[in-house]
């Protein structure tokens, strides 16, 4: 069974007072690829650029029934059910198939007129949502392994969806003056899909990364603040900045991980580097 939930509050409620139904409901969203192609005047054909494919919005309906055989009380339940979705602001969408969840942003994009079904004491509804990025996505966690010049392969597994993996971040913590995070597709690093920093830092600040920005702390906090303490500046490829991909092995593609090739400048033996990344579901 599939059990959705908006915002934690579960769509299939434990007291029965509401629930979605399988039937009429979508499995999963539509997936849509939005790609940039390079159309040269005078010239046949069209060349596919080299920035990364990414998804397009996707959509979802959930037949959502509500059950009472008091009348007003119906109605409660069903006016209860769509103030979850009518807050005028994007939301987190929880997923989960056997007791595995994964999360979304999303916003709602229609209601449906329910069906009474009076013999029932049921009201049965299509609610359509929005998927912002195309995309769920599972709770991210960290892998952190020696930075060394010489450059390492780090191993993600936990970045084993079905789909890339734009947001991801890194610490840097110990010395350094640069570094390059490179994904390894096929076995080999692209570094014109590449994403980094260079600058300079003290041995004690953290430096964070997170796709265009680069910000240095003083502890071992996350979030990224207000006004970001970048001593030096975030880098990229030619092409983009870095895409984590998870390629299936080639004996089964049920077993899958990402791969991101890491170098760096001004380093010692005491320097290490976090990735915290989760996966992209569609």
């Amino acid at each position: 069974m599939i059990v959705y939930d908006i915002n934690g509050v579960k769509l299939h409620d434990p007291a029965g007072r509401w629930w979605v139904t399988a039937e009429g409901s979508s499995h999963s969203a539509a997936v849509s690829v939005r790609s940039v192609d390079n159309r040269t005047p005078g010239m046949p054909g069209i060349v596919q650029s080299p920035i990364p494919e990414q998804l397009e919005e996707a959509t979802i309906n959930l037949r959502v029934m509500v059950a009472s055989r008091d009348e007003a009380e119906r109605e409660a339940r069903w006016e209860a059910v769509k103030s979850l979705v009518m807050g005028g602001l994007p939301f987190t969408l929880g997923r989960a198939v056997g007791g595995a969840r994964r999360t979304t942003t999303a916003k709602v994009r229609s209601i449906g007129e329910p069906e009474l079904r009076s013999s029932a004491g049921a009201l049965a509804g299509i609610i359509g949502l929005t998927i912002l990025d195309g995309a769920f996505h599972s709770p991210p966690i960290d892998v952190t392994v020696p930075l060394t010049a010489a450059g390492s392969v780090i191993a993600l597994p936990a970045v084993a969806g079905s789909a890339p993996t734009f947001d991801w971040w890194a610490r840097v913590n110990g010395p350094c003056s640069s570094v390059s995070l490179e994904p390894v597709i096929s076995g080999v690093a692209d570094p014109k899909r590449a994403g980094g920093w260079v600058g300079t830092k003290t041995a004690a600040q953290r430096l964070f990364l997170r796709r265009f920005s680069a910000w240095t702390a003083a502890g071992d906090d996350w979030t990224e603040p207000a006004t970001p303490n970048q001593l030096g500046a975030a880098t990229s490829g030619a092409y983009d900045s870095l895409v984590l991909v998870p390629a299936p092995t080639a004996s089964d593609p049920m077993v899958r991980s990402a791969r991101v090739r890491a170098i760096a400048t001004g380093v010692d033996a005491t320097t290490t580097i976090t990735i915290r990344a989760g996966s992209s579901w569609v």
